[in-house]
């Protein structure tokens, strides 16, 4: 059925004088997650991956991906139709060079940012781009998800802690100070933030999906959003429409407006230029305004991750001393744990499909467990669990690992020597102006020391009740952006071992002022116990138990007064001293 899909995907190239195409995994809106509708490069090839990119040209195909994909590209992808590549090492660009010859490719226009096709055109000078019409790769896919967009919803001022009407203020100031008639928000993330609105168009990330163009006197023009979003007093326009709305702004040659390279399709742009407008491409300032939390943002965070560590004990609980593990897939214990979740009336979706991997499953970072063709828990090993939801006051993301019968020396030291990786980081006090590079090399030392590492990135920012990952700060060796107080991001070394365990011990924690002047630290929010079957305490420092048990008792402290008597307990023995 594949091979069939790619001769006719050839086929219509060579028809239209084109010797491959490129094809990443994004949509108009460039999110981590996309719609069900736009998962043309799961369509195509079979992989699942978050991150990824095809190159078909007419006799091969290949297919890269990071790190964390690595395992999961060997399982999904048919090696007789592709090749695969760990992108770090081979790129899609390298491997475009290795052809050694002129190309006419393909690519979706509203897939590829501005940004993205500027790399695209320097690495590549040899190859010409044509960007395809807007249906090309649909018209092959007979049963394509419909998608039908969802009503919005609005965030109370106190959730939000600030007006909408504050927030464009802000924005308006911010490009016209760079002589922009006009921004352009073509992150929907960003829209949903600048105007405390929220949606279900998305089964993880609960926005609305659609564009803004914002005059510099504050009035904002949805673009492809639900009539509902018209009820706060912004003009929707559907993407249909984008032409009229563009004539209608008078958008000509006189018209500078202010964009995001990294989030702006390249169609659009095209269709904007086209117009005679001048675009000033830099990165948009909301992505630095919605990452620094203020103080109502933070409160339902803190809300959150209580009513989150509820769940989870209540999950661990039953996981370590009630579940029929014998009897159980590695997809029903993410179902269960959903339903515990969902269980809260303040819960609104998960933040991620929650990764549940046994064992050798453990070892592929994002893997994800489909029903009938996942493991069952056996009686001895560890079970990687990293899971998270959106709440209607914040959102969490946590991974705790659990071991059940005898578990390996090996697996015991790892899980051991990542929770010391991560303890250092928890425990760390620095500068202000510290960037992400220099505090994942922190957290990685007890690691090295072991000769151990782990190749996805240390910490990512997480979004108030918008996408689990978040920009533009991470903790990772591309990290040079500096941490700022407000910043809310993940704590989250692993290692993996391929074909026997993954181990990664995950809380989210807040950047706040240290005591010291000048200095910043952490606070940790997430609040629930490591597994003490995988701690051996000889692989941990002085400083580093001592952190683990104040953590165990914040976290008892926290939790147990709204637990019942049976769980209070079992909570006291899991948050004991390891001394």
């Amino acid at each position: 059925m594949r091979e069939q899909l790619l001769q006719q995907i050839r086929q219509a190239l060579h028809a239209r004088g084109l010797d491959g195409i490129y094809l990443g995994r994004a949509d108009r809106f460039q999110g981590e997650e996309v719609r069900a509708c736009d998962e043309f490069l799961q369509f195509v090839t079979g992989f699942t991956g978050s991150a990824g990119a095809l190159v078909m040209l007419a006799d091969e195909a290949a297919v890269f991906s990071d790190s964390r994909y690595l395992l999961q590209m060997e399982q999904q992808l048919d090696d007789s139709l592709f090749s695969h590549f760990d992108s770090s090492a081979c790129s899609a660009f390298d491997w475009i060079k290795q052809q050694d010859k002129p190309l006419r490719l393909g690519f979706d226009g509203w897939q590829i940012s501005a940004g993205f096709f500027s790399q695209m055109q320097h690495s590549l000078p040899q190859i010409e781009w044509v960007a395809l019409e807007d249906d090309f790769l649909a018209t092959f896919w007979e049963d394509r998800p419909a998608f039908q967009p969802t009503p919005v919803w609005w965030v109370d001022e106190v959730r939000s802690g600030r007006p909408a009407l504050e927030k464009i203020d802000e924005y308006c100031a911010a490009f016209t100070k760079k002589g922009a008639d006009y921004g352009l928000i073509t992150s929907a993330e960003s829209v949903n933030w600048l105007l405390n609105m929220r949606g279900r168009d998305l089964a993880y990330t609960p926005i609305h999906l659609c564009y803004a163009l914002v005059s510099a006197a504050g009035q904002v023009h949805l673009i492809g959003a639900d009539d509902s979003a018209a009820e706060h007093g912004v003009q929707v326009t559907g993407f249909h429409q984008l032409a009229q709305l563009l004539e209608q702004l008078n958008i000509s040659d006189n018209t500078q407006i202010a964009g995001d390279k990294n989030t702006l399709p390249f169609s659009l742009m095209q269709m904007l230029e086209a117009r005679g407008a001048t675009l000033t491409l830099a990165e948009e300032p909301l992505m630095a305004m919605k990452a620094v939390k203020n103080q109502a943002e933070l409160a339902g965070f803190r809300q959150a991750h209580l009513t989150d560590g509820l769940a989870m004990v209540e999950f661990s609980y039953w996981l370590k001393e009630q579940a029929p593990l014998s009897q159980l897939s590695e997809s029903d214990i993410a179902e269960h744990l959903c339903g515990i979740r969902a269980k809260s009336d303040s819960y609104i979706c998960d933040s991620f499909a929650t990764i549940s991997g046994f064992n050798a499953q453990g070892a592929i970072v994002h893997y994800r467990a489909i029903k009938g063709q996942d493991s069952r828990l056996q009686n001895n090993g560890v079970l990687l669990v990293d899971s998270g939801a959106h709440y209607q006051m914040g959102s969490t993301d946590i991974t705790r690992c659990y071991g059940f019968g005898e578990v390996s020396e090996l697996a015991i030291k790892a899980s051991s020597l990542v929770l010391a990786a991560h303890a250092e980081l928890a425990m760390s006090i620095f500068p202000a102006g510290t960037n992400g590079v220099q505090l994942d090399a922190i957290t990685r030392r007890p690691l090295w020391q072991s000769g151990m590492d782990y190749g996805h990135g240390t910490g990512h920012g997480v979004g108030h009740m918008l996408g689990v990952h978040e920009g533009p700060v991470s903790l990772s060796k591309r990290g040079v952006k500096p941490v700022a107080p407000g910043h809310i991001l993940s704590n989250e070394p692993g290692y993996y071992e391929a074909g026997a365990f993954g181990i990664r011990h995950e809380n989210l924690v807040h950047v706040t002022h240290a005591p010291q002047p000048g200095m910043l630290c952490f606070e940790t929010l997430t609040l629930c116990p490591f597994d003490r079957d995988l701690i051996d305490k000889r692989y941990l420092t002085a400083s580093q138990r001592e952190w683990i048990d104040a953590y165990h008792a914040e976290v008892y402290e926290q939790l147990s007064p709204h637990l019942n008597a049976n769980l209070a307990a079992w909570l006291a023995a899991q948050t004991a001293p390891l001394s």
